[in-house]
């Protein structure tokens, strides 16, 4: 079973937990350098200044004190696998990125542009939930420019 970005504080994962180790099935978790302690002023609450940050902080070091009970780990950095290669033997670095299918190839674009009829543009804005307004705050003045060009 594969924890994403599991969190000590809740009870149904650790309900599943338990329930996969008397069951013996293979726990995988998916963690990201920015859920570690180490990271805290870069995540989306406290930039908003919406944190708790001791609070936060607290958790934080719970909730990767729970990576020791994998088998297996899948994280975001190779700093991050040399930091829990000493606890668990099976890691696995995928890096943060967005899919590819947000995305079309160099070719492709450029194939849009020749054929284009407008001068019309799409922009795609990816943000998390209320801990990312102060990141929807320093971009909205650039956006309402270019919706009024």
């Amino acid at each position: 079973m594969v924890f994403i970005r599991p969190s000590i504080n809740s009870k149904r994962t650790k309900y599943f937990m338990n329930l996969c180790k008397v069951l013996n099935i293979k726990i995988s978790m998916n963690f990201d350098d920015l859920l570690t302690p180490e990271f805290i002023l870069e995540k989306g609450a406290v930039r908003s200044g919406i944190a708790n940050i001791p609070s936060m902080k607290n958790n934080l070091v719970k909730d990767s004190a729970m990576l020791l009970g994998a088998e297996k780990l899948i994280l975001s950095t190779k700093k991050l696998g040399d930091k829990f290669s000493k606890f668990v033997d099976e890691i696995i670095i995928e890096n943060n990125k967005l899919p590819i299918e947000y995305f079309i190839s160099k070719n492709q674009l450029i194939q849009k542009y020749k054929e284009k009829t407008s001068d019309k543009i799409n922009l795609l804005y990816l943000s998390g939930s209320k801990t990312h307004l102060k990141d929807y705050t320093i971009i909205s003045g650039c956006l309402i420019k270019l919706a009024m060009e």
